[in-house]
């Protein structure tokens, strides 16, 4: 009987073995998964900063740029007000030359009716 206690020993001891070994296998396959896992996760997470980072860049080129259009618009707005102020001053301004060539023309006239009345007044007296 003593053969088979020292089989049966043996036989779980090399089954122990066996296990401790495929143990230790499946730790090491374990720590390099995760390992592995850490890596990818790593990555992907610098990944998706750079794509936010980028994002970021774009979102702000983009309201630079419509900001500068903005500032154009504005710009041509305030051109397009003076431009129409000129237009307004300008039709003031014949406006007046206009009514100061219609005065002289009046005034001519009174002159000439003053002459004709103080000629006709000399002949008369």
């Amino acid at each position: 009987m003593s053969n088979k206690l020292e089989s049966l020993k043996e036989k779980f001891s090399e089954a122990i073995d066996t296990a401790k070994e495929k143990a230790g296998q499946v730790q090491e396959n374990v720590k390099t998964s995760g390992e592995n896992l850490k890596a990818t996760v790593d990555a992907k997470i610098d990944d998706i900063k750079e794509k936010v980072s980028e994002a970021q860049d774009s979102a702000k080129s983009k309201k630079e740029e419509f900001m500068a259009e903005v500032e154009a618009f504005k710009a041509d707005r305030t051109a397009s007000k003076a431009l129409k102020k000129a237009e307004r001053a300008e039709e003031y301004a014949q406006a007046c030359v206009e009514m100061v060539l219609v005065a002289m023309e009046e005034a001519d006239y009174a002159i000439k009716e003053a002459m004709i009345a103080a000629k006709e007044a000399d002949e008369l007296v």
